[in-house]
């Protein structure tokens, strides 16, 4: 059996930040990511944690996530948004989609938003737990390709998303 080494969660929040820093992104976008890298290992899914920086690194230098980019709105109505996240790191465009449709929500009291061309966006209940954190109901869901493999899984698995 392995041996597991404690780490203090600040030390492995400014070793993962200094490798999003070396990648060349921004210290604001890999502050959003780190945290919530780390956010998901203190919540025990560890899944969704530290184990995605390799990952993350290894599609930023395939290119096939984008570092530092910009949500866009697409399309805007008084309690609908739809937004472009230009391929960026998922945890990135979704912090700046929540803070958009959160936003709308409390000028119309309510508010639904999609995005698109984004990527993992990391642990789900984080985005729910932010809107719950602001006395709004709310939920988050994702999508994914039609073939995946999951971390820890042995083979590909069918989800019924279409693309």
């Amino acid at each position: 059996m392995a041996k597991l080494h404690k780490v203090h969660s600040d030390k492995l929040y400014r070793v993962c930040l200094e490798i999003f820093k070396n990648e060349g992104i921004r210290e604001d976008h890999a502050d959003m990511v780190c945290s919530a890298l780390i956010e998901a290992e203190l919540r025990g899914t560890s899944s969704h944690g530290v184990i995605r920086v390799e990952n993350y690194v290894r599609r930023l230098r395939a290119g096939g996530t984008k570092g530092n980019t910009e949500c866009r709105v697409l399309h805007e109505t008084p309690t609908s948004l739809v937004l472009d996240g230009d391929d960026g790191l998922g945890v990135v465009v979704a912090t700046q989609a929540f803070r958009l449709i959160r936003e709308e929500a409390e000028q119309s009291w309510m508010a639904f938003g999609v995005v698109r061309e984004s990527n993992h966006f990391g642990a789900t209940r984080r985005w729910a737990f932010a809107i719950a954190g602001g006395h709004m109901l709310g939920f988050a869901v994702s999508s994914v390709h039609t073939i995946h493999v999951s971390i820890c899984a042995f083979s590909p698995s069918f989800t019924p998303t279409p693309r």
